[in-house]
């Protein structure tokens, strides 16, 4: 194992000798990082949070409560969440709750072909009374 500070003092490295970020993790396995409690049941939430220069905290995701299992992110800022793959934006949960879909949405399908592509099923259309389906 190696485990190494930079001249500065300012990188440590693990599993490298030349860290190029304040926390730089190498290694020869896919499993890279693992975040556990000793005791979920009694210590409650499970959860990693990030913090700005005054300690504020701007967000968190993970578990909330020790009978929740519902993996949580939170934006504790009025901006976005934006999921994103390669270099292309593909979904938006604004501040204010809508969901901005960038490419074709599938329901019942994994090939969507149009902005939404619903199969096997219906669904209704709320306000004008028209039932579809498909």
């Amino acid at each position: 194992m190696v485990l190494r500070g930079d001249a500065t003092g300012a990188k440590v490295g693990i599993g490298t000798r030349y860290p190029s970020a304040v926390l730089h993790v190498k290694a020869d396995n896919d499993h890279l990082l693992k975040l556990q409690s000793s005791d979920r049941a009694t210590n409650g939430p499970l959860y990693m949070t990030f913090y700005d220069s005054n300690d504020l905290q701007k967000a968190w995701f993970g578990f909330g409560s020790s009978t929740n299992e519902d993996l949580s992110i939170w934006n504790k800022e009025s901006g976005a969440v934006k999921f994103a793959t390669g270099d292309d934006e593909r979904m938006r949960i604004t501040a204010g709750g809508d969901a901005i879909f960038n490419y074709n949405v599938g329901m019942g399908t994994s090939s969507p072909t149009a902005k939404l592509s619903v199969a096997n099923g219906t669904f209704p259309v709320n306000g004008i009374g028209l039932d579809v389906s498909v």
